[in-house]
Formats: structure tokens, C-alpha cells, sequence
């Protein structure tokens, strides 16, 4: 490794500058992925919250497959969850 590359290696390039950078000596993913994951997991839950709320409010209609909704909801949650977290962590992974 060349000495260039170890001063750049050490300097912290700001965020704006990382992402219009054309030789991709940095990398901009480890810095954004929190942020990602952050805002999907919220969107997951609003959305397992909201069919939820809408099983319930068909509960009379819809009597069995609201309950399975209800009880399968969370299930999916969690297992989005860790689908998300395991995409991530391989993308962080090969940084």
C-alpha cells in the first residue's frame, strides 16, 4: 500500500463528497445502513400494525382469517425482520 493511500485511508471524507466520488476509495454504505434499516423496520411495523387494526375492525366478517392475521402478523414482523438485518449485515460484511 502506498503512503496516499494509508493518508486517505485515514482522513474522513465527508458525506456528500463519499457519494459524488467516482473512484470508490470510500465506501458509503456502512454510514447510510442504520438509517435504512431504521426506516424499513418502522415502515414493516406500521404495516403490521395496520393489518392488525384492519383484521380486528373485520373481525365479525371475517372471524377465522382475522384471528390468523392477528396471531401471524407479529410472526411475519419478526422473520422480515431478521431477513432485513441478514441482508444488511452481508452487505456491511464485504466492506
Amino acid at each position: 500500500m502506498n503512503p496516499n493511500q494509508s493518508s486517505n485511508a485515514n482522513s474522513r471524507k465527508g458525506f456528500w463528497e463519499v457519494l459524488f466520488e467516482i473512484s470508490f476509495s470510500h465506501f458509503i454504505t456502512p454510514r447510510v445502513i442504520g438509517i435504512i434499516y431504521f426506516i424499513l423496520l418502522g415502515a414493516l411495523g406500521i404495516a403490521t400494525l395496520g393489518g392488525i387494526f384492519s383484521a380486528l375492525a373485520n373481525m365479525s366478517v371475517l372471524d377465522f382469517n382475522a384471528f390468523l392475521i392477528v396471531i401471524l402478523s407479529p410472526i411475519g414482523f419478526l422473520l422480515y425482520a431478521v431477513l432485513l438485518r441478514v441482508m444488511f449485515e452481508s452487505m456491511v460484511q464485504w466492506h
